[in-house]
């Protein structure tokens, strides 16, 4: 099969306009196609991979909250949100990892989360026990995070 070709314009000498065709066109828009954004500078990755992280754990507790506050009441409302601080540093974690392609910014996700978090602890009582389970959660996500994320990016790396 023959590839197709691309034209671009040059001048004769004769100052008559024509076509002439180039090789590899294929080859240039495959790897423009396939690159997924690996001409983008490594700072630029970092910073959107952390925002998408943080934004997407931010997402991930405020719809497990919601949940929370319809089907529980009372002092299981503190389970559901210790459950949704550490379903949000696996979320916010894979998705910093996948964007990133880093793993170990995870970890940061991690950190800002919890900030965020001692913040809402901070601002009215929460169960003694919330804050160590909620940070044990936590980090057993981000390890768990780190962990699986890099797999799902050997694998886009491999397709």
């Amino acid at each position: 099969m023959r590839r197709p070709q691309r034209h671009t314009l040059y001048r004769e000498p004769t100052s008559a306009v024509f076509y002439k065709t180039t090789t590899n066109t294929i080859k240039d828009t495959a790897s423009v196609i396939n690159n997924r954004g690996q001409d983008m500078p490594t700072g630029i990755r970092i910073a959107l991979g952390l925002l998408a992280g943080i934004f997407a754990g931010g997402i991930t507790i405020a719809v497990v909250e919601q949940i929370g506050h319809v089907v529980v009441q009372g002092e299981a409302l503190f389970i559901v949100a210790a459950v949704g601080l550490g379903l949000a540093g696996f979320v916010g974690g894979a998705v910093s990892t996948l964007v990133t392609r880093r793993s170990h910014l995870v970890w940061v996700i991690a950190v800002v989360l919890a900030g965020l978090s001692l913040v809402n602890v901070f601002s009215f009582a929460h169960p003694v026990w919330f804050v160590p389970v909620a940070f044990v959660l936590l980090g057993l996500a981000a390890f768990g995070a780190s962990k699986v994320a890099p797999a799902a990016t050997r694998s886009q790396q491999v397709a």
